[in-house]
């Protein structure tokens, strides 16, 4: 990750179906203040407010709610 020109993070947390996604929450925290990180998760991801929190406050881009979008964004 830190020889990338772009990290993507897609987050789409589901605490019922055990996908908790909490490595995901270190490394996110590892490249939070680098402008290389994208971050993004579909709307009816669960506990993922402070990381749109956190995000907002290091980035000026908003967080991704489509998949689609943010790849064709980054691309």
């Amino acid at each position: 990750m830190d020889d990338s020109d772009t990290i993507l993070m897609w987050i789409p947390r589901k605490i019922k179906n055990k996908l908790y996604g909490l490595t995901t929450n270190i490394e996110f925290g590892m490249y939070i203040k680098q402008s290389k990180l994208i971050y993004g998760r579909p709307n009816d991801s669960d506990k993922n407010r402070y990381l749109d929190y956190v995000y907002n406050k290091y980035n000026s881009n908003k967080y991704f709610n489509n998949l689609n979008t943010m790849i064709n964004t980054i691309i």
